[in-house]
């Protein structure tokens, strides 16, 4: 996503007028697919509870970013779920106070 903003920020600086971009994979994932590569990514059980959805939840939502592709030549860095979440997790582990 930094990426992006630094695109959007160039941008911006050589007169694109401002725009709303998705920024994502175009992949989506259930809920309980992110809780289980979580889960086998980080070692550690994540305690659940089961609730039924919220009124108006979508039952599918994906980010499409072939505007932002498009314009601006984005393409994210890491696409792939358990890259995504490995990524989160060595920076995580390794800040656990985040930049402090």
């Amino acid at each position: 996503m930094a990426n992006a903003h630094i695109l959007a920020l160039h941008a911006l600086e050589h007169g694109l007028q401002s725009s709303v971009f998705n920024v994502g994979t175009g992949k989506g994932y259930s809920v309980m697919e992110i809780i289980r590569k979580s889960e086998a990514v980080t070692g550690h059980t994540l305690p659940l509870e089961y609730k039924e959805r919220r009124a108006g939840d979508p039952p599918v939502l994906v980010a499409d970013s072939a505007l932002i592709k498009r314009i601006l030549g984005w393409e994210p860095r890491y696409s792939d779920l358990e890259t995504i979440l490995s990524s989160a997790w060595r920076w995580h582990s390794t800040h656990p106070d985040g930049y402090r």
